[in-house]
């Protein structure tokens, strides 16, 4: 007798057989953010084998199951996720109010790094950034801050990520 997989799990491992077809996911800038994430997040390994499996969520969730690794964790106000209509909301904000309370207190750390920015569930594009002047970069090259935004810094051990339901998450390695 077969064992049926949940209807949530089935589609699940279809997109991910999609995605690792997705040519975008052989580039180079994908392959390296994807090496780049599992060395600073050794937890990674496990639920990101492959460029195609990269989503803020998974990085999330194996930064949090790492011992070694502080994650700092900022919700912003969501009238659709707190079924409220609120006057100050983060989807009323600027970009440049996005970027400020983001990294209030994380400001980003100078040298290089990858920023990978999605619509919806799919990846649109990664490209190379630098700390210093990072919000001209981003509005220069029209990152939505209302998405996904990960910035993956490729000589500093950091990760800050903006995730599309209207929070803010920093992984930094413990001290």
């Amino acid at each position: 007798m077969t064992e049926h997989k949940p209807r949530w799990q089935e589609v699940a491992e279809r997109a991910a057989r999609r995605h690792a077809k997705d040519p975008r996911f052989t580039k180079r800038a994908w392959v390296a953010v994807h090496l780049r994430i599992v060395e600073l997040i050794p937890a990674a390994q496990e639920v990101i084998t492959g460029p195609h499996l990269l989503s803020p969520d998974r990085v999330i969730d194996a930064a949090e199951r790492d011992s070694r690794l502080e994650v700092h964790t900022r919700v912003f106000p969501n009238a659709l996720r707190d079924a409220v209509a609120l006057a100050d909301e983060w989807t009323v904000w600027g970009d440049e109010e996005v970027f400020r309370r983001v990294f209030d207190g994380f400001e980003p750390t100078p040298g290089p790094l990858w920023v990978a920015a999605w619509v919806g569930d799919a990846p649109s594009r990664v490209f190379e950034a630098e700390g210093d002047g990072l919000f001209a970069q981003l509005e220069e090259l029209g990152v939505d801050f209302q998405q996904d935004v990960m910035c993956v810094w490729r000589q500093a051990a950091r990760v800050s990520l903006i995730h599309h339901s209207g929070a803010a998450v920093h992984i930094l390695p413990l001290c």
